[in-house]
C-alpha cells in the first residue's frame, strides 16, 4: 500500500507539473521507487505486478486493454526515463538506454527509444 501511495504521488506531480516546487524531493522519491520496484520485480514478479496505479486517459498507452490501472513499475520507469532525458539532464542521457531496456511491453520500449533518439539527433 505504501509503495502504491508513493507512486501515485509522484505520478500526480508529473501530471500537475508540480516538480517546480519540490523537484529534488520528488526526483529522489521517483528514483528510489523505480529501483525498489525493479528489485521487487526481480525477487517476486507477482508482487511487483500487483502494485497498480491509476493512470489518466490522457497518459494511457494507446491500445491498452485496461488503461485505468497499470503496474507502478512500468509507469514510474517511464516517468523516470522522461526526467532522465530532459534537455536539462543531458549529462544523464547515457543511462537512458539501459533503463529503457526494462520497459514493458515491447511497444513502450520502441516508442520511447524512437522519441529519445530523435531528441538526441536534434
Amino acid at each position: 500500500e505504501f509503495l502504491r501511495e508513493c507512486a501515485e504521488a509522484v505520478l500526480e506531480s508529473d501530471r500537475d507539473d508540480a516538480d517546480a516546487e519540490g523537484g529534488e524531493e520528488v526526483d529522489g522519491l521517483r528514483r528510489f521507487l523505480v529501483h525498489a520496484l525493479l528489485y521487487l520485480d526481480d525477487v517476486d514478479p507477482d508482487f511487483a505486478d500487483s502494485v497498480l496505479v491509476s493512470q489518466d486517459a490522457s497518459n494511457a498507452e494507446e491500445g491498452a486493454v485496461d488503461a485505468a490501472m497499470v503496474p507502478a513499475r512500468d509507469a514510474l520507469l517511464l516517468s523516470y526515463l522522461t526526467h532522465l532525458t530532459l534537455p536539462t539532464s543531458r549529462s544523464l542521457w547515457h543511462v537512458a538506454t539501459p533503463y529503457s531496456s526494462l520497459l514493458r511491453p515491447l511497444g513502450a520500449l520502441v516508442r520511447f527509444q524512437s522519441s529519445f533518439l530523435a531528441k538526441v539527433n536534434d
